[in-house]
Order: structure tokens, then C-alpha cells, then sequence
């Protein structure tokens, strides 16, 4: 896909069938930073259901900013796209306009994060940031497909029905998420650290 008006179009297609039409325009939106488009599209009500609806699907999250004492909903990596059977140049494709338009939050030394699922984002970290090796609890990251040769470098360890995950990467960048009650399935809350001044590797 060399042009880039058809991977933008597989892109936005990608999204709308992993996570429906309006919860897929808004992703993508806020992801190129179109907030203004996004203001045009959809009420403030109806922003806030989407964005609801985006965690719920794994796509968002929610974290405490430093100056706050309240939670609010980001995007999180569109690695999910990965587990949900997308084609892998488009998830790159994706991949690289977060790393531009959206990591800053991750590289912000948050202490409080909110997740429902953690791998999407555990798998951003380990393709992006990783330059040596790993060692992390979760479960079956299809990590073969996913993280090609890479994953010969990640010690996994999966413990399916546990309540914690946690793991290290190149003994820099840790992270930790506990399971918490949910009305619907699990949510995970957590932190992650040890990014801010982190190289990315691009492919």
C-alpha cells in the first residue's frame, strides 16, 4: 500500500469495522489530532459516549494528569487493531501517527492508569521501545505474528486467572496493572514508567 490515500482509507475502514462506524471516525480523529472536525461531527454528549464506547472496546484509557484529581480518557495505541485480525501494514501505518501525535502521554510518567485489556498497549511498548529484551506476565501475545523476530528476546510468562500484570523492558521501562471489579468483564488499573527519555526504534 505505497499510496497514501489508499492506506488512510484501509486505515479508516480498519477502524470502523474493529470498533463500529462513529467509535472508528472518532479514534481516528482524535489520533491525527482533527479536533476541531471532531467538534463539528459530534455533540459533547455524544463525544463522551464514544469515547466511553472506545474504552470499552479497548481502544481508550484513562489516566490521572498530574495537575488533577480526576481521570480522563486517551487513546490508547492502535495495536489492538493487531488482535483484531487487521492487516499489519495498516496497524503500522497507525502505529506511526501515535508515535507523533499521541505518545507524549505515555513518555509523561502517569501513575494511574485505567485499562480494560493491556496487551494493545504492552505490545506498542515491546515493537517501539524495546532495543534488548523482556520479561513480562500476560497472557498469549501472539507475539510470533505480531513482533516477528523480536519476540525471541521476551521471556512470557502466562498465568491465566491471575490478577496482576507486570513486567520489564530492558530493565528501564516497567509496568504493573491489577485487576479490579467491573461491571462488565475486567478492567485493569496500573502504571507505567521508565519512558520519557526512551529512543524509539522505528521499522
Amino acid at each position: 500500500m505505497k499510496n497514501e490515500k489508499i492506506i488512510i482509507k484501509a486505515s479508516q475502514q480498519a477502524l470502523a469495522e474493529a470498533l463500529g462506524f462513529d467509535e472508528g471516525r472518532a479514534y481516528y480523529l482524535l489520533l491525527t489530532k482533527q479536533g476541531e472536525q471532531l467538534d463539528q461531527e459530534f455533540s459533547y454528549s455524544k463525544k463522551y459516549r464514544l469515547m466511553k464506547s472506545l474504552f470499552e472496546a479497548g481502544a481508550a484509557g484513562k489516566f490521572k494528569p498530574k495537575d488533577k484529581d480526576s481521570l480522563t480518557y486517551f487513546l490508547l495505541p492502535p495495536s489492538f487493531l493487531s488482535f483484531k485480525g487487521a492487516d499489519e501494514e495498516i496497524v503500522s501505518y497507525l502505529e506511526k501517527i501515535y508515535l507523533d501525535s499521541q505518545s507524549e502521554i505515555l513518555k509523561s510518567g502517569i501513575s494511574q492508569i485505567m485499562l480494560k485489556d493491556e496487551k494493545p498497549i504492552l505490545v506498542f511498548l515491546l515493537k517501539y521501545f524495546m532495543k534488548e529484551n523482556a520479561k513480562v506476565n500476560a497472557d498469549d501475545l501472539n507475539m510470533k505474528k505480531i513482533l516477528g523476530s523480536k519476540s525471541a528476546r521476551i521471556d512470557l510468562t502466562s498465568k491465566n486467572g491471575e490478577n496482576q500484570r507486570s513486567g520489564i523492558i530492558d530493565k528501564k521501562i516497567s509496568y504493573e496493572f491489577v485487576k479490579i471489579p467491573a461491571k462488565n468483564e475486567r478492567e485493569y488499573i496500573g502504571y507505567i514508567s521508565g519512558i520519557q527519555d526512551e529512543e524509539v526504534i522505528m521499522h
